[in-house]
């Protein structure tokens, strides 16, 4: 995310009353908060470009406080995972014309869209106690939930964790 997109995103959470959010850029790879210290995470469309999935979600579940969840959501198209994509880079050569300096865009330029079941094995990489995935005709979605370390411990230890269906959605 730029920026841009988070200051919008942060002056609409003002407008709406939300002070208990906080917008943040980082590399999901290593996350600079301390363990069990947020309560909710919104991954969107980074599967589509990233290849190192696992250690995000370990990341992410890492920084997670007993209780938190995370939300990810991954487009189902790779048409339409790659347009925004093509759009940023076209937008980041043309600045680069306009500046008459090398812009390094950090994307890639291809994506990767996961099949229903490589997302949803992707999902139960960790010991979250509660899982729920399910799909539209866009997007592919999973809320996680991570536990009590007891629990954690003991649900990995039996390597399962509580899925789920959403009701009314195609699995």
């Amino acid at each position: 995310m730029s920026e841009r997109q988070l200051d919008r995103a942060r002056t609409r959470a003002l407008a709406n009353g939300l002070t208990n959010c906080h917008f943040e850029r980082a590399n999901v790879l290593s996350l600079a908060q301390p363990d069990g210290s947020v309560d909710a995470i919104v991954a969107s469309r980074l599967f589509t470009v990233l290849a190192e999935r696992e250690q995000a979600l370990c990341e992410m579940y890492r920084v997670l406080r007993p209780g938190g969840r995370c939300l990810i959501t991954e487009p189902r198209s790779a048409l339409r995972a790659s347009v925004p994509l093509m759009a940023m880079w076209l937008a980041a050569s043309v600045t680069s014309l306009r500046n008459r300096q090398p812009v390094r865009y950090p994307e890639p330029i291809t994506v990767t869209v996961l099949p229903f079941p490589a997302f949803q094995a992707a999902t139960f990489a960790q010991p979250w106690v509660e899982v729920r995935c399910w799909r539209d005709a866009r997007y592919q979605y999973a809320v996680c939930m991570k536990g009590t370390p007891t629990c954690d411990t003991a649900d990995a230890q039996l390597g399962k964790a509580t899925r789920f269906p959403s009701p009314g959605r195609s699995q």
